[in-house]
This record gives C-alpha cells, structure tokens and sequence, in this order.
C-alpha cells in the first residue's frame, strides 16, 4: 500500500514537472565533453519524465533537487 502511494506521488510531481518545469530538468551526464549542449532534457516525454523522478528520486541519494538547474 505503501509502495503504492509513493508511486502515486512521484507521478504527480512527475507531471508538474513534465507541464511546468520541464526546461530545467536535465541529465548533465549525456555530452559532458561537448561545450555546445551542457546535457539532455529529462522531461521530453510523460514517461521519461516519470522514469527519471523515479530513478534520481529513488535510486540515487540526493533527490530529484540534484538534477534541477
């Protein structure tokens, strides 16, 4: 039930994120090297927003803050 929920939460702040905030959501590991484009959008698509809320919310330890510019 638990689990369920905090699914449940995360896909909402997945769609604010993906309607409101998706320019400054990004994944700066993709082309770190190039000087023209720093990373790639996290938030081009609902479920990839939604994958990344859960893996940088989840699975790593800072939070979806860290990804946020």
């Amino acid at each position: 039930m638990t689990f369920m929920l905090m699914f449940i939460l995360i896909y909402i702040y997945a769609t604010i994120s993906f309607f409101y905030l998706q320019d400054t959501v990004y994944d700066l590991s993709i082309n770190p090297n190039d000087s023209t484009q720093l990373g790639e959008s996290a938030c081009d698509t609902m479920i990839n927003c939604y994958m990344s809320h859960v893996t940088y919310g989840f699975l790593k330890g800072g939070g979806i803050g860290d990804v946020t510019l």
